[in-house]
């Protein structure tokens, strides 16, 4: 089974006064339209292993896409399944821009996902809020979301290391500089170095993969020396 398969980054430009009385600020995420792709061109540079496949794509010097394809070694006992990793390096934004990495795929989905709501229970999405068409279909997802296809007991689902506002696509780094409230802003200028991993199984496979990927991710073990 395969899938059409597609991620880019894309920016919101944030609104401001004096033309909005509501706008983004560091508590709120009003985008003053739809997204805009960051850019077309972009450098790649290809690594080609016989279990990890590493594609690098650089869009602008302040976009970085490093994508890995782990593939299990032939007769590998258990329950080890490939797996794709996505680490971004994302920054400094410009000033009011929110920056997003969106999916695109050809499942059918009916316009419903599902996220994490808490990081223990999977709440139902439905991408239809009509007054608030971008803001209103935002959700939180602590750990891992999915999105199902509605033919085919398939699932598309995304394990990421902090948590982020999501709906077909991932939130992963805001740089706000208006002010509304008790003077502060989100003039935040660091570089921020998101990371997740996806994985394609059945419905079944897909629950116990994203169990097992939530823990390895966000609670990676620690090594103590005691002296």
């Amino acid at each position: 089974v395969s899938i059409d398969f597609d991620f880019n980054f894309w920016e919101y430009n944030s609104t401001g006064p004096p033309d909005y009385e509501i706008f983004s600020d560091n508590y709120l995420f009003r985008p003053q339209g739809p997204a805009e792709r960051v850019s077309t061109a972009r450098t790649v540079i290809v690594i080609d292993g016989d279990f990890v496949k590493e594609l690098r794509i650089q869009e602008t010097p302040t976009h970085q896409r490093v994508i890995r394809l782990y593939v299990q070694p032939p007769n590998t006992q258990g329950r080890a399944r490939d797996f794709i990793t996505i680490d971004t390096i994302i920054g400094p934004l410009e000033s009011n821009k929110e920056c997003i990495l969106r999916f695109e795929t050809d499942l059918a989905s009916d316009g419903v996902f599902y996220t994490d709501d808490n990081g223990l229970q999977t709440q139902k999405r439905h991408h239809k809020n009509e007054t608030l068409p971008i803001a209103g279909n935002y959700y939180p997802l602590v750990y891992n979301g999915y999105i199902g296809d509605k033919k085919d007991d398939l699932e598309l689902s995304f394990i990421v290391d902090s948590p982020v506002g999501a709906t077909s696509l991932l939130m992963l780094h805001r740089r706000v500089t208006n002010t509304i409230f008790f003077g502060m802003n989100l003039n935040d200028t660091s570089i921020a170095r998101p990371s997740m991993r996806l994985i394609f199984e059945d419905r079944e496979e897909s629950l116990l993969q994203r169990q097992q990927f939530s823990y390895m991710l966000n609670f990676p073990p620690v090594a103590l020396v005691a002296t």
